[in-house]
């Protein structure tokens, strides 16, 4: 099971509100890319074809992760994201 979590509180925890924008938008996308590489490259072809349940969308599988995230920082870097609404 992977369980949703509260983005908003993921902020609060993580100080985001305290944080320059500038350094929240420019880093964490960029070290949320290398873990995910990172993960990426050491999965075995077991790894790639398992499936999990998301408490949120349902069935999850390991493309179904990087089609998400693929598109999220896209959409923080959407004409209004959501992190502005943190300044």
């Amino acid at each position: 099971m992977i369980n949703g979590y509260d983005q908003d509180e993921y902020a609060r925890l993580l100080r985001y509100q305290e944080r320059p924008i500038a350094a929240v938008a420019r880093d964490l996308p960029r070290r949320a890319r290398g873990d995910d590489a990172a993960a990426a490259r050491i999965m075995s072809e077991t790894d790639w074809q398992r499936q999990g349940w998301h408490s949120e969308t349902g069935a999850y599988t390991a493309e179904t992760w990087l089609q998400i995230y693929a598109a999220h920082a896209h959409n923080h870097a959407a004409p209004d994201p959501p992190a502005r609404a943190m300044q």
